[in-house]
């Protein structure tokens, strides 16, 4: 089944499911000003839990572990996306932890259904708690009677951790405002820049905080 035949009307997603989500950040200090939700009791030194989003309805399970999930001859524009998985006091890394990610290609279709798992990957945080991808910038697609902005959908589970569901978004989009999801005020710091370096490469940082069970 193709995204086209899941997507009737916006109305859909009200069946998606979310719990906590995730935030961006270059540092401690700058994890501790962005986050907005509840801290954690149990931690002395506590780091606020980011916003959450919807589920949507392409999650697949089982996807290949891969860092590059880049098609030959895919239009659209290569970027990295990388960061680390923090504990709730924004300083310990978290290791082992499973990461899944999805999004749709160049022309906003989501591979639903093939053997290949296009644009879908699982990955494994390192010993410092570090993961990175390789992919393309997600194309916009009709919701009901409004475009959904470019987005990529993260799914974080880790032993002893609550699970995390969510999705970044990309500075300038210009379907972000009228998003549902993405034009909340909790999204705001999931709402990334594209950072291009000097050889061209296109960056996206993305750290991802969580909380104890």
């Amino acid at each position: 089944m193709d995204r086209r035949s899941f997507i009737k009307d916006g109305t859909i997603y009200a069946l998606a499911v979310s719990v906590f989500g995730l935030a961006n950040a270059c540092s401690t200090q700058s994890i501790k000003a962005q986050t907005e939700n509840i801290p954690d009791s149990n931690d002395p030194n506590p780091c606020l839990i980011t916003s959450n989003d919807i589920l949507g309805p392409f999650y697949r399970k089982k996807a290949p572990n891969r860092k590059n999930l880049r098609k030959e001859e895919e239009q659209g524009t290569p970027i990295r996306v990388a960061g680390h998985l923090y504990q709730s006091n924004c300083e310990v890394r978290i290791p082992n932890a499973k990461i899944e990610i999805w999004h749709a290609d160049h022309e906003g279709e989501y591979d639903n259904e093939s053997e290949h798992f296009h644009y879908r990957s699982t990955l494994i945080t390192d010993e410092n708690g570090f993961y990175e991808f390789e992919t393309i910038l997600p194309g916009q697609y009709l919701n009901g009677s409004q475009f959904r902005p470019s987005h990529i959908h993260f799914m974080i589970s880790a032993p002893d951790y609550q699970q995390i569901i969510s999705q970044i978004y990309f500075e300038n989009d210009p379907y972000i405002e009228k998003d549902p999801w993405a034009s909340q005020e909790k999204a705001v710091m999931r709402i990334l820049p594209l950072q291009k370096e000097k050889d061209g490469q296109v960056n996206v940082q993305f750290d991802i905080i969580m909380r104890k069970a």
